[in-house]
């Protein structure tokens, strides 16, 4: 995922606003440590393929959703149909 044209590190934070979540939940919720978490949401590092699969279910969205739609362009009420879709 070079060049940083995907859009994880802004998904992940506002699928955790979503759930009105803060990071240490977040990170709790995917068996990773706050601050790997952070690194993922802030775009200093990015996660293996097994956390990407694990943040997929746990968002109920397919990866391509995941990394490839900016969700911050998209109402509430969009994202939960995608999830529900998933």
């Amino acid at each position: 995922m070079e060049g940083k044209s995907h859009h994880l590190p802004s998904n992940l934070k506002v699928l955790r606003i979503l759930r009105k979540q803060n990071q240490d939940q977040m990170a709790f919720n995917l068996g990773a440590k706050r601050s790997t978490y952070a690194s993922w949401e802030n775009g200093a590092c990015e996660p293996c393929l097994d956390q990407l699969l694990a943040m997929g279910a746990y968002h109920r969205l397919s990866l391509d959703i995941l990394l490839a739609k900016d969700l911050r362009l998209m109402r509430m009420s969009q994202i939960e149909e995608l999830q529900r879709a998933y």
